[in-house]
């Protein structure tokens, strides 16, 4: 199978706010208070919020495409669009996901790579990323991948507070 990572543009903003919350529902939604997880997506994953990302200097997306159809995406966070204050220095993984159908194919490794490459590109020190704390799957690949944690922070799902861990991953220059 060959797979396309191109920029998604303005004209895509529906399909890629569809992707984005079909993708968190389905990693989240059976762990999670149905209620809390609508407000969230609708917070984060409207077309207004999607396009306003697309539009961003600070955010740039890369979303995977199977022939036509999206099936995965990452979204990286430079300078002030960073969710975690005090780590200009690394560059952050926002957003990572693939649709389950895709899972298996190595895509989420191809989006780390892609990333690693990104951050090297603009001579950031270390990617760094938060997950969920109750995400052992993801987590076991970010520490398969070299990641370490190194801290934590309050995740709002809704108006649930969760704990995310902070993990990173130092850059060879």
């Amino acid at each position: 199978m060959t797979f396309a990572f191109v920029r998604p543009t303005a004209d895509d903003v529906e399909r890629l706010a569809a992707l984005k919350s079909e993708t968190f529902i389905d990693t989240f939604g059976a762990d999670n208070d149905p209620d809390e997880l609508a407000a969230h997506v609708e917070r984060k994953f409207s077309i207004p919020a999607v396009a306003a990302q697309l539009v961003d200097p600070d955010c740039e997306t890369t979303w995977v495409l199977d022939q036509t159809e999206p099936v995965g995406y990452l979204k990286l966070n430079h300078r002030r669009a960073q969710t975690e204050p005090g780590l200009e220095q690394g560059l952050e993984i926002e957003q990572l996901y693939v649709r389950r159908s895709h899972h298996g194919k190595g895509l989420g490794g191809q989006l780390l790579d892609l990333a690693a490459r990104t951050a090297r590109r603009d001579g950031y020190a270390f990617l760094w990323l938060s997950v969920w704390e109750r995400n052992g799957n993801a987590i076991a690949l970010y520490r398969h991948r070299g990641y370490r944690v190194f801290d934590e922070h309050v995740f709002m799902l809704g108006a649930e507070a969760q704990t995310d861990l902070l993990m990173r991953l130092d850059l060879q220059t």
